[in-house]
């Protein structure tokens, strides 16, 4: 069987999915466990910018699964199961979903104060819209 350089697109795809998902599954159960003090059931969850990045690095879709796969691995981790919060799990997949449609602006790279704004404000709105 011939190998060509560029690697088969699929495996790829479903690697960093797979990848990204696990490490986020990972760092939400370790999170659950940071209570804030006056808030019994608000955790700090700092690994939620992972499924942005993704979105933001390799496509919406790419951003979506992680989410969404990440969240729902690390509920089932931590016991919760994997329905029991479901509208989380579509929550952190719109996460690395919306970040990600900025590739549809042309934006590969950072090059201007212009696309630098473009992405601040597709993860403020994702953070806002996973809230919501």
């Amino acid at each position: 069987m011939k190998e060509n350089n560029k690697g088969d697109p699929f495996f790829i795809f479903i690697s960093r999915i797979c990848i990204g998902a696990l490490i986020y599954g990972l760092l939400n159960v370790i999170s659950n466990r940071l209570l804030l003090p006056t808030a019994s059931f608000i955790t700090l969850r700092p690994q939620v910018s992972l499924p942005m990045f993704v979105g933001i690095a390799y496509g919406p879709l790419s951003g979506f699964l992680t989410g969404l796969t990440g969240n729902l691995f690390g509920d089932i981790v931590y016991g919760y199961g994997p329905i029991k919060f479901w509208h989380w799990h579509i929550a952190n997949g719109l996460m690395g979903l919306i970040p990600g449609l900025i590739r549809y602006l042309n934006i590969e790279k950072v090059e201007s104060i212009r696309d630098f704004g473009i992405v601040e404000a597709a993860v403020v709105i994702a953070s806002g819209v996973a809230v919501g």
